[in-house]
């Protein structure tokens, strides 16, 4: 039953004992005739408007559970809410749903999300920011190159990981990927000809 407030809860019984049908005070406060219609039955059988104490799907996890299952997902960002479970099972031989993995996850503000895509960086390219000032003069005797690949395999793009708001460019949750894929590599150079002495 949604929590509604007991300033709803006393508002649904007096327009009931108005003689108000469920379906109309349903549609008042908002709820479905179902969560009117337990309201009154327990109204009526306990004279109370709150539920009473320990009523209520009990908690299959416990806090420690749950922190467990949570940790797992921020070691591993690309795990599934099925891998979780099967984790968590053979850790504490506790059975829950993958639904409820998930469950856990959104209460840690974890969401599953398509990660961000970023080219792979070489240690060569990580160094380049050193060459930022150079000028003509330094670049003239580089020998420039490039490569390409042809892609004999196409990569599947479904991978998703879990993340909290705010860490869509954090490390963990990027994917890395090789722009070209894998495949046979072309090369090539090219260099300034006018410095070249025949």
């Amino acid at each position: 039953m949604p929590d509604l407030t007991e300033l709803h809860v006393s508002r649904a019984i007096a327009l009931l004992e108005e003689g108000r049908t469920m379906r109309y005070v349903g549609n008042d406060l908002g709820v479905a005739p179902s969560v009117i219609y337990r309201l009154w039955k327990r109204y009526r059988e306990t004279g109370e408007y709150s539920r009473r104490r320990g009523q209520g799907r009990k908690r299959k996890t416990t806090r420690l559970q749950d922190r467990y299952i949570v940790n797992c997902a921020l070691r591993n960002r690309t795990t599934t809410a099925r891998d979780l479970q099967n984790t968590l099972r053979t850790a504490t031989g506790v059975e829950i749903s993958d639904q409820t993995v998930r469950n856990r996850l959104l209460e840690a503000n974890l969401r599953s999300r398509r990660p961000v895509r970023a080219v792979r960086l070489t240690i060569q390219h990580r160094q380049a920011k050193n060459h930022a000032n150079w000028q003509l003069r330094h670049w003239r005797p580089v020998l420039f190159t490039d490569e390409s690949r042809f892609r004999l395999t196409r990569c599947d793009g479904r991978l998703r990981v879990y993340r909290r708001p705010g860490e869509r460019y954090s490390a963990a949750a990027v994917q890395e990927y090789d722009k070209f894929g894998c495949g046979s590599v072309v090369w090539g150079g090219c260099v300034d000809a006018s410095n070249v002495t025949l």
